[in-house]
């Protein structure tokens, strides 16, 4: 039940670091974090992990965290010890000069494995280092099991999976089971698909998603029957699993106005920070809810809106996380401003 955001590490874990002992992180979210250094660090925009006991990080969102030099999200290494993520939404992370846009293992090793079940991976990017994946890169004797999981929008290489042909040995295993990655996988299991998730509103998934109960089993016996969703409206997940990250509320819905006085004059290439307010009340978001906003109206010529994650479109608009101030205001930032924006009609 935790926020972690908006730190900056010199080198490694821009939101953590581990050394030794085990960890668990539940209900948490990791947002705006950033590892600076250069592309000879080992980065970690989020997570910089070497334990020497069990890791699992559940129900949790990893988002817009930025490493100068590999994973934008986690970078792991040297463990004898499972590091299991379950249930996570990974998006919007990058890793600017070097490797892996969401994961990076290296020397995963002994039996033990990263194992990746009921995630969401999109909208991450390596965006100097050619070859690699935008999603998990996979370097030395590493194992990686990845089953029910999402991968969307990861831009490089859209293969969620990549492997150092120079450093990956026979040792190493990699496993991609009931998954939807975009541009298929060199794991072509028969249980894997390559169709658009249909994502609505941030990530839940459309009604007809072939997303939707096509899971390695059924949702009450992986732990994400009701109250978890993937659905908008909160239809529990009580039949063939849904891949993808779950919810465990279904999207409220509320109409905002922008604060005009906040947000002054503005010239072309400014980045102007925008805030509103919510015209029917708050939201009290509980642990591991986030308010993202959606802009119907926006007069711009050729502005890009985005907040603590990139600029995710869907259809044609766009949906963004925004950033709650805490007193009922929120904000979203738009880069590249040509006019004066208008409303924020859903929210």
């Amino acid at each position: 039940n935790s926020l972690v955001s908006e730190n900056v590490a010199e080198a490694i874990g821009g939101g953590a670091g581990q050394v030794l002992g085990q960890l668990t992180l539940r209900n948490s979210i990791l947002a705006a974090n950033e590892s600076e250094g250069n592309a000879n660090d080992e980065g970690g925009g989020a997570l910089w992990l070497q334990p020497d006991g069990p890791v699992r990080v559940e129900h949790t969102l990893m988002l817009g965290n930025v490493a100068v030099s590999s994973a934008g999200a986690v970078y792991a290494e040297d463990t004898n010890f499972p590091i299991d993520f379950f249930n996570v939404l990974v998006s919007g992370n990058a890793a600017v000069e070097a490797l892996g846009g969401a994961f990076y293992l290296d020397k995963i090793k002994n039996g033990a494995a990263l194992n990746i079940a009921s995630a969401t991976i999109a909208h991450n990017e390596a965006i100097q280092e050619k070859n690699t994946s935008g999603g998990i890169h996979l370097e030395r004797g590493d194992d990686v099991s990845v089953v029910d999981t999402i991968s969307w929008f990861n831009r490089n290489d859209d293969t969620l999976l990549t492997i150092d042909a120079n450093y990956f040995d026979a040792d190493g295993t990699a496993i991609l089971e009931y998954s939807n990655v975009e541009e298929g996988n060199f794991l072509d299991a028969s249980t894997n698909e390559d169709s658009d998730p249909d994502f609505v509103w941030a990530y839940y998934l459309a009604d007809a998603s072939k997303s939707v109960n096509v899971g390695s089993q059924n949702a009450v016996d992986a732990g994400l029957d009701a109250p978890f969703t993937t659905q908008i409206d909160g239809t529990p997940d009580d039949l063939v699993l849904d891949q993808g990250f779950h919810y465990q509320a279904p999207r409220k819905a509320a109409s905002g106005v922008l604060l005009m006085d906040e947000v002054g004059n503005c010239d072309a290439d400014d980045t102007v920070t925008l805030t509103f307010a919510l015209t029917n009340g708050r939201f009290e978001p509980g642990a591991g809810h986030v308010v993202s906003a959606r802009l119907d109206d926006l007069h711009l010529a050729g502005g890009t809106i985005k907040s603590l994650t990139t600029a995710q479109p869907f259809g044609d608009t766009e949906t963004v996380l925004a950033r709650d101030l805490g007193d009922g205001r929120y904000t979203i930032q738009v880069e590249n401003i040509m006019h004066d924006p208008g409303n924020i009609a859903r929210i």
